[in-house]
């Protein structure tokens, strides 16, 4: 029985592809599961216009990374956080951190788990840090730490 897969099953396919599957497979367990669905030529023909959708918005939505990897590349994000007389912080900067003061400066797609520091910034100074988003682009930007007064 020939089946689509809507989600990915282990050891049978991932979502989006055609698969010819026992029928007691099918019957069973993948459509009761809502995992699949019988491949009838209108569920072919929805698939196929799901697919072209789903390329179209992924082609938008790489067009729209690559412009905010040119806008945060070489970009310098300031901090002014307490600090000891010896330069070191009261309270470490890390990528959360970075991210929400990213975003308040209108980088509104950079999210924390985007973004690699070395280490958790813990002093006063110059640093640099990556932003590494989908399809391999990535993006590296300053990170200035002053001391509040």
């Amino acid at each position: 029985m020939k089946v689509i897969l809507l989600q990915d099953v282990a050891k049978t396919g991932k979502r989006g592809e055609v698969k010819n599957v026992s029928s007691g497979f099918a019957r069973n367990f993948l459509i009761p599961k809502k995992l699949a669905k019988p491949a009838t030529p209108a569920n072919i023909k929805a698939l196929e216009r799901m697919k072209k959708d789903l390329k179209q918005r992924a082609s938008k939505e790489q067009k729209a990374t690559g412009e905010i990897v040119k806008k945060l590349e070489g970009y310098i994000v300031e901090f002014s956080r307490k600090a000891a007389e010896s330069g070191a912080l009261y309270a470490a900067i890390d990528a959360a951190a970075v991210a929400e003061k990213l975003r308040a400066e209108g980088f509104l797609n950079v999210e924390e788990k985007l973004i690699f520091l070395e280490s958790p910034i813990k002093k006063i100074g110059t640093f640099s840090a990556m932003a590494k988003f989908a399809d391999g682009l990535e993006a590296t930007f300053t990170i200035n730490v002053k001391k509040a007064q």
